[in-house]
């Protein structure tokens, strides 16, 4: 994992560099972007690209880390994008009944 050490922390800072950039531009463009379902889902893909560049960039930088840990910290985040389209497919908080 040594040889990856310095990619992964390129990759980190680039994707946080540009998720800092989709934040300022978003805030710009509040008013164009609001209006708009596309840009609102194109915004929330390209927050979760870089956000997901930005995870596993921190796990293969993580110091003494071995293959094996690495795959089984890559498996649990495999599944983080299943579980939030379930959770969008049933509706969220506001499918639920209020007391």
């Amino acid at each position: 994992m040594k040889d990856w050490d310095t990619f992964a922390e390129i990759c980190g800072a680039a994707a946080a560099t540009l998720t800092g950039l989709l934040f300022v531009a978003v805030s710009i463009k509040i008013a164009s972007i609001a209006k708009s379902q596309e840009l609102r889902n194109r915004a929330a893909q390209t927050l979760s690209l870089f956000g997901i560049v930005l995870i596993i960039s921190a796990l293969i930088a993580i110091p003494g880390q071995g293959y094996r840990a690495l795959r089984t910290s890559g498996m649990l985040c495999e599944s983080l994008p299943v579980s939030g389209d379930r959770y969008r497919q049933s509706g969220g908080p506001e499918s639920q009944d209020a007391p």
